[in-house]
């Protein structure tokens, strides 16, 4: 059985998403539509384990193949689908502080927009946002 290990919470973690995000965008453009940071180093002052966790979302169904080459030559790590799902996960092993959980996943669906109530307990954690 491996541990699980939680670090507290970085300010530096959003600064670091967005550096990821525009990385992982211009790999696979034009096929992402919208990334997003997903999992607990997207809440502020959690503790989380090292790793930011990033949904990118295709809206090509030939773009998968594409994806996986380039991001392969980028240094991420394929790892399948899990659940026999058409969520791909990548990681990157890196020597900086947190990794990167890539999850990648094609739609033909608009976006959509969940809102929360501030009052909610998930607002309050700010785990409402646009998808």
């Amino acid at each position: 059985m491996s541990c699980i290990t939680l670090v507290e919470y970085d300010p530096f973690l959003p600064s670091l998403f967005e550096e990821r995000a525009l990385s992982i965008t211009a790999l696979p453009s034009p096929f992402v539509r919208e990334v997003h940071e997903i999992g607990s180093t997207a809440i502020p002052g959690l503790a989380a384990k090292p790793k930011i966790d990033i949904d990118a979302v295709m809206v090509a169904l030939g773009a998968p193949p594409e994806l996986s080459a380039r991001l392969r030559d980028a240094g991420f790590t394929f790892h399948g689908a899990p659940h026999a799902s058409d969520l791909w996960t990548f990681t990157t092993a890196t020597t900086l502080p947190y990794g990167t959980r890539l999850y990648s996943a094609v739609t033909t669906t608009p976006p959509m927009r969940i809102t929360c109530s501030s009052g909610t307990a998930a607002g309050k954690a700010g785990l409402c946002r646009a998808i």
